[in-house]
């Protein structure tokens, strides 16, 4: 990382140094992991307002891309953990926990960009239809671990060994993420995209 200095006039601030912090060595960011720096960058940008410091999100953003470097812990589960946190320093992670009502069949949950999580009885759901159709059905499985420590590492790297419930998971955040983006594409994750397909299309 760059260690600098800026003067504090106008809108276009004057550089006065700026120096490399050699402590941490992100030179092995290449590949997808560059490209999933991309990422955490664009929604950064997109997400946080101008001149808002924000020192606890930009200490996660260090050591994402120090987790993105380490072969210690799965690409997916350093999104995951960088998603959760940054709705959290947002003030717009929903509140899982209170919404769960316990492994039962009876109750059926929902996760709304708007409304957060939602817990309807079985009987009930007609009564919601109307708020239930803004809204996304989540499995059981999916709200116990959402219920978790999902601020850990660790945990989200045996979360993603069950890659069906792990895709759900980033499904839901991606809305949540989608609604305060206004829907507009990131550029990262199309690229992501395209190049997921051009290697499939190569291998066929």
């Amino acid at each position: 990382k760059l260690a600098i200095k800026y003067g504090k006039v106008g809108d276009l601030r004057p550089l006065i140094s700026a120096e490399w912090d050699g402590n941490n060595d992100i030179s092995s960011l290449n590949g997808d992991k560059l490209f999933s720096g991309f990422y955490i960058n664009e929604l950064i940008l997109k997400l946080i307002q101008k001149n808002d410091p924000c020192p606890e999100l930009f200490e996660t953003y260090e050591s994402t891309l120090i987790q993105l470097c380490s072969n210690d812990f799965a690409q997916e589960a350093v999104l995951r953990l960088f998603e959760a946190k940054l709705l959290k320093e947002m003030g717009l992670f929903p509140d899982f926990i209170s919404s769960y009502e316990g492994d039962t069949s009876s109750i059926n949950y929902f996760i709304s960009s708007t409304d957060g999580v939602i817990a309807v009885d079985n009987k009930k759901i007609n009564q919601q239809k109307f708020l239930l159709e803004r809204s996304r059905k989540i499995s059981t499985e999916a709200m116990k671990i959402l219920c978790g420590e999902v601020f850990d590492l660790k945990y989200w790297n045996k979360v993603i060994n069950n890659k069906k419930t792990s895709t759900e998971i980033k499904s839901i955040l991606k809305i949540l993420l989608d609604y305060h983006l206004d829907f507009r594409e990131l550029k990262s994750r199309k690229i992501l995209i395209d190049l997921n397909l051009f290697k499939n299309k190569k291998r066929s």
